[in-house]
C-alpha cells in the first residue's frame, strides 16, 4: 500500500484509489479523494489541513446540518429582521423551490456544482438568470446565519455562482398592448396586472396588500412603513375604471 506522509496528514493509496488520514479529537479519519490521481488527493488533504488550523474540523455536529435546517433558522429570522413583505416572498421562494432541492442536503456536502445545477435546472424551467440570482441569495444568507451561530452550525462556505445581469428597462406599454394583455390573463391576475400597470406599485409590496389596508370610501390603499422599499408608509390612489372594477371583483371572490 503506497503512502505519502505530509505533516499532520497522509496520503495512501488503496486499490487504484488515493485516501487522505488525519486525526481529530485523538481519533483517527480516513477519507477517499475518489480519484486515482495523487493530485487530487493532496488538494484534498490541503483543504482537510487549513480547516484544521482554523479550527473548523473539531465541529463535527455541524456536519450533519441539512440545509432544509438553515432555511428553517432563516425564515424564523425574517419573521423579526426583515420587512414582512420580503419575509412572505421568502417563504414562498423556499416553500416553492429551494426546499424542495436543497432541503435534504447537508451543508458540508454542498458544492458550487450544486449550486451550478440548481440554476440549470431553473433557467430550464424558463426562469431568468435574475430569478436564479434573487433565490441563490436566499440560500446564501441562510448559511451566512449558520455560519454566524455559536458553534457554527456550518464550517465554510461554496462558492455562489452568481450570473451578472442587465438592469436596464426598455419601453413601455402601449393603450393597444395593456388592453391585449389584460384580456390574455385569467381572471385572478387581471387585478394584480391592472393595479401594477396603473400604479407602479413594486410585485412585493403589492402582494402584501390586504383589504383591511383598503379605503374604498376615500379611493386609497394605505402602505405601512414596513411594506415599502423606501420604509416610509404612503397611499396609493384607487383609479376609477379597470382598476376598481377588477379590485372589486377580486374583493367579491374572496368572500
Amino acid at each position: 500500500m503506497p503512502r505519502s506522509s505530509y505533516g499532520s496528514g497522509t496520503i495512501f493509496k488503496r486499490g487504484e484509489v488515493w485516501y487522505v488520514a488525519y486525526w481529530v479529537n485523538g481519533r483517527q479519519v480516513q477519507r477517499s479523494s475518489r480519484s486515482t490521481n495523487i493530485q487530487d488527493a493532496k488538494r484534498l488533504r490541503d483543504q482537510i489541513l487549513g480547516k484544521k488550523s482554523r479550527g473548523e474540523m473539531d465541529n463535527a455536529a455541524a456536519d450533519k446540518i441539512t440545509c432544509g435546517e438553515l432555511l428553517d433558522d432563516l425564515l424564523e429570522h425574517a419573521k423579526a429582521n426583515i420587512k414582512e413583505s420580503t419575509a412572505k416572498i421568502w417563504n414562498w421562494c423556499v416553500k416553492a423551490n429551494i426546499r424542495p432541492f436543497f432541503g435534504h442536503i447537508k451543508v458540508s456536502r454542498l458544492t458550487t456544482e450544486t449550486l451550478k445545477e440548481y440554476r440549470r435546472k431553473r433557467v430550464k424551467e424558463k426562469r431568468s438568470e435574475a430569478t436564479c440570482n434573487r433565490e441563490l441569495s436566499i440560500l446564501r444568507t441562510a448559511l451566512n446565519l449558520g455560519r454566524k451561530c455559536t458553534p457554527p452550525k456550518v464550517n465554510a462556505l461554496p462558492y455562489f455562482p452568481m450570473v451578472r445581469e442587465e438592469n436596464k428597462r426598455q419601453g413601455f406599454l402601449t393603450d393597444e398592448q395593456y388592453a391585449k394583455l389584460r384580456d390574455a390573463l385569467p381572471g385572478d391576475l387581471k387585478p394584480l396586472f391592472v393595479t401594477a400597470y396603473f400604479t407602479g406599485v413594486r410585485l412585493g409590496e403589492l402582494l402584501a396588500w390586504e383589504w383591511s389596508q383598503v379605503d374604498w370610501k376615500q379611493g386609497f390603499v394605505t402602505l405601512n412603513a414596513g411594506e415599502t422599499k423606501t420604509g416610509y408608509s404612503r397611499a396609493v390612489p384607487i383609479l376609477k375604471g379597470d382598476m376598481r372594477e377588477l379590485l372589486e371583483w377580486s374583493l367579491g371572490q374572496s368572500n
